[in-house]
This record gives C-alpha cells, sequence and structure tokens, in this order.
C-alpha cells in the first residue's frame, strides 16, 4: 500500500497506509453528519469513488483531503 501523509487529521508528517486515511476521513465525515453523495458534490466526484478511498481500496488524493479538511473547519 502506498504511504501518505495526512495532516488535516493527525498533525503533519505522520505517515499512514491508505485504509487507515480512509477509515479517518469516514470518521470526520459521520462526526459532523454529511453524507457520501453531500462531500461528492463538493468534489465534483462520485460516491463510489469517495466510498473507495474511505474503504482504503484508492488512493486520497490532495483535493479529497482539502475537501474534508474544509468540511471539518466549517462545522468548528
Amino acid at each position: 500500500m502506498n504511504k501518505n501523509t495526512c495532516p488535516l487529521c493527525f498533525g503533519a508528517g505522520i505517515k499512514l497506509d491508505d485504509r487507515k486515511v480512509g477509515g479517518e476521513l469516514r470518521a470526520i465525515r459521520q462526526r459532523v453528519g454529511l453524507r457520501l453523495g453531500d462531500i461528492a458534490d463538493r468534489v465534483g466526484c462520485s460516491v463510489t469513488y469517495l466510498s473507495d478511498i474511505e474503504t482504503g481500496r484508492r488512493h486520497c488524493p490532495p483535493r479529497v483531503r482539502q475537501a474534508y479538511d474544509d468540511i471539518v473547519k466549517m462545522s468548528e
């Protein structure tokens, strides 16, 4: 699996695999009460694509991480 840095969830510099990153993104989404479709609309991608990211089947690109980061900032 690819290694990624996920600064929005864990602090800069900590390396995590795609499955761990996806799980944390899912937890963020669920904590703020959003559906996959809500985020898919914001990112401009499919629900299936985001589901694959959240389950670790796909690598999480920066634009998706930024969308989740924006969601966290808006919910604070």
